[in-house]
């Protein structure tokens, strides 16, 4: 750079993007971010000035200090990313790199069992009339009215336990 304080431009690119990787920005006053890829598919934001702003080196730091990484996948790929730093000036001259190591670490999400379907929340009610009992046709207390979703987003489902009782047993 030459010193001068009239930045055009600036990059960040994740250099080895994996899969449900991205970079988020959430544009400012004076600078608005565009996301893309490169020619081999690395994810790259670009701050560049809102028109009729003039953002100064100042309001470039603040906007890089604010970008975020982020993995949307549910069993993201562990290898460190490696994200890139530069900015331009007015007169098309470009810093040097500057980089920074991410390294991503995948969690086991918990399951969720769901027994309303489709309905909001997950919990269901069942009647049972002793009296009654199953009816002739043989059937039984129905545990909801739609559909029991059983879901692990990152890995197989290994066991289910189903234990029944009464809510005034102590």
């Amino acid at each position: 750079m030459d010193g001068s304080d009239q930045i055009a431009q600036a990059t960040v690119t994740i250099s080895n993007t994996k899969a449900g990787d991205s970079l988020q920005f959430v544009d400012t006053s004076k600078i608005e971010g565009s996301l893309g890829t490169d020619g081999s598919g690395n994810v790259v934001l670009t701050l560049t000035a809102i028109s009729q702003q003039s953002p100064d080196s100042s309001d470039f730091e603040t906007a890089l200090e604010s970008v975020k990484f982020t993995n949307n996948s549910d069993t993201p790929d562990t290898a460190t990313r490696l994200i890139k730093f530069a900015v331009t000036d007015v007169d098309g001259v470009t810093s040097s790199l500057a980089t920074q190591n991410v390294d991503v670490t995948a969690t086991n999400d918990t399951p969720v069992v769901d027994l309303n379907g489709a309905t909001q929340g997950v919990n269901g009610t069942a009647t049972f009339d002793e009296d009654l009992g199953p009816d002739t046709n043989g059937n039984d207390v129905s545990f909801t009215s739609g559909t029991i979703n059983v879901s692990d987003r990152d890995s197989l489902i290994s066991k289910i336990d189903i234990s029944i009782g009464s809510p005034n047993c102590k």
